[in-house]
């Protein structure tokens, strides 16, 4: 039990001095930092690649601005997803937002942030969990600080954490995590407090870089070797059919995204692409 009171003790600091800094934060450095970390975002081979994204609706201050990228992923064509917050029993949707008219009509919710009705143009939403979903290929969080290790500090509600743990539980395969960082949330490795339940990220964007790539740049190697024999394959081989691999298709997570201490690691990666492949 002490240990638990001081790991939230230690978590309550930190959010609290690291809140504080970014409260202080000129609008236009948070408005540079935003942009060059969109730029890093919209150059992921991961993100070209994805079909369905989740992105948070950013507050109207003290966290990086995500309009701009929101714009972009809905110019790209990509099926997107935000955040949709239950208050009453404390668990987080991920509802399809339709295009930027519906994006410039949704309505302000909890914090002041824009947050999507159950419906649009007289028909329900599409929500992630849905079975009719396809599911997410990348979420793009937001967080009060992160370190080298990819260790996320959020605001203290659970939000994400749940619905990760509850989306990885259907069986889907999980989506690639990707945090995205101003320079003052970022700290040395292993200064964020984690438990059990706490996810780590694949990546973590920031202004500077991208922590987490080393690792993937070796994962996306070999990716492309990987498919280069199957490529060979189909050529010389007879008509054959091959379920496709995540791990090839994740290729800039540094497979670092599980739970922290003590978690249990999901039993599938997220694809860029889905379904299976035909080889003729």
């Amino acid at each position: 039990m002490a240990a638990i009171i001081s790991l939230k003790a230690q978590k309550h600091a930190l959010r609290k001095a690291i809140s504080a800094t970014l409260k202080l934060m000129p609008t236009s450095v948070v408005a540079d930092q935003s942009q060059a970390v969109m730029d890093r975002v919209l150059s992921l081979p991961s993100f070209q690649r994805c079909r369905s994204i989740s992105c948070y609706l950013s507050m109207p201050s003290g966290e990086l601005d995500t309009s701009s990228l929101i714009l972009e992923i809905l110019d790209r064509g990509k099926t997107l997803f935000v955040p949709k917050i239950e208050s009453k029993d404390g668990h987080m949707d991920f509802l399809r937002v339709y295009g930027k008219d519906d994006l410039n009509s949704l309505p302000s919710g909890v914090w002041g942030i824009k947050e999507p009705e159950p419906f649009w143009q007289g028909s329900k939403r599409q929500n992630v969990l849905d079975t009719s979903c396809d599911g997410l290929d990348i979420i793009l969080l937001p967080g009060v600080a992160f370190d080298q290790s990819l260790s996320r500090l959020g605001h203290g509600k659970g939000y994400y954490d749940r619905f990760i743990t509850s989306y990885s539980s259907t069986g889907r395969p999980r989506p690639l995590l990707v945090a995205l960082a101003l320079r003052e949330q970022v700290l040395e490795d292993n200064i964020v407090p984690v438990a059990a339940h706490d996810w780590k990220m694949d990546l973590v964007v920031t202004p500077d870089g991208i922590l987490g790539q080393e690792a993937s740049i070796k994962q996306e190697t070999k990716a492309i070797q990987e498919q280069l024999r199957n490529t060979q394959q189909c050529h010389r081989g007879p008509k054959m059919k091959r379920t496709s691999s995540s791990s090839a298709l994740r290729s800039e997570a540094s497979l670092s995204g599980v739970p922290g201490v003590g978690g249990t690691q999901p039993t599938s990666t997220s694809a860029a692409l889905k379904g299976e492949m035909t080889c003729f």
